[in-house]
């Protein structure tokens, strides 16, 4: 590709602040149902009138018909795609005004993090943009009763996180903003790990500061770029790791824990072919729950793109 393509987190925000309050509002004193109404028309606009975003729906779908994944990828299969992100917004406010609650949650896996619990023996959490993550959070703080970091990479949620804000300013999301995967960053997980909280990570973005830190794995047939830079930090606060997916499954929600590592703290001499190994079995999950949930994997954007400073402009 001899021109330059936006990085992911180059992507613009869009729409109107005016509009998420309103849907907000419509939500919390008119329901779900007629939010479900409005939804349709608000998400149309947007999936008309971004080109790129419509373009990477399209193509992701494309990608996995070919490897043998049920989906339809065509312009209507792309709005579908679409409307499964807005509907998974109106999940996260259902966890914040309490319409969720255990009876909504079916877990798989529940022992790993039960034996690590018990032992009083913090956790990563590696997640990723498939589902919606903030269910889990929510709802396992509350069971757990231990606090759980999500770090965020994103700078384009604000908008999204306001309007959670705006429905409850007493929930405390544990929300740590995150440009860069350093040593400074260590040392403050380092402690909150010690107290056995739980950190989630998402492994499926690339990062905001440093392009080609990653490592170029198979993913739905093709080579994509997944950043080191959430591989390293485990390795730094040497831990436990699990994997963690949150996926909507008819009316439930499906909270899967599976075990990854119990260290990705590596030698130095097999650290790099140590890390890709880890990267790419991490891929390979992804893809495996991407082929069961196609439409709720939410990233937006050409994945499979070269991440240099060559290719790529912010």
């Amino acid at each position: 590709m001899d021109e330059k393509q936006r990085h992911w987190s180059a992507t613009e925000e869009r729409g109107s602040s005016l509009g998420i309050k309103l849907l907000a509002f419509v939500y919390r004193y008119l329901g779900r149902w007629l939010c479900k109404l409005l939804l349709v028309p608000i998400i149309f606009y947007f999936y008309l009138s971004g080109k790129v975003a419509r373009k990477a729906s399209i193509d992701y779908l494309t990608k996995s018909k070919a490897n043998g994944v049920n989906v339809t990828p065509s312009f209507w299969g792309g709005f579908k795609h679409f409307m499964q992100f807005g509907y998974s917004i109106l999940d996260k406010i259902d966890v914040l005004i309490n319409h969720i609650d255990l009876d909504d949650l079916v877990f798989e896996g529940q022992e790993h993090l039960d034996e690590l619990y018990n032992k009083g023996q913090g956790c990563i959490l590696f997640g990723s943009h498939l589902g919606t993550l903030e269910i889990c959070r929510t709802i396992g703080r509350r069971r757990r009763n231990k606090r759980i970091n999500v770090l965020v990479s994103t700078p384009h949620a604000n908008k999204i996180n306001q309007l959670l804000k705006n429905l409850d300013p007493t929930v405390d999301v544990d929300l740590i903003q995150v440009t860069e995967f350093g040593v400074d960053l260590a040392i403050i997980l380092k402690e909150r790990i010690e107290l056995g909280e739980m950190v989630v990570i998402v492994g499926d973005r690339t990062s905001i500061s440093n392009f080609g830190r990653v490592h170029y794995v198979n993913f739905i047939g093709h080579p994509a770029p997944f950043g080191e830079g959430p591989f390293v930090l485990a390795g730094l606060l040497d831990c436990p790791v699990l994997l963690l997916f949150c996926l909507k499954d008819d009316s439930k929600f499906k909270i899967i824990f599976e075990p990854f590592a119990q260290t990705l703290k590596y030698p130095r001499k097999d650290r790099k072919e140590l890390l890709d190994g880890a990267i790419t079995e991490y891929a390979k999950r992804l893809e495996y729950y991407c082929g069961q949930y196609p439409l709720q994997w939410f990233n937006f954007y050409d994945f499979w793109l070269e991440d240099s400073k060559e290719k790529l402009i912010k």
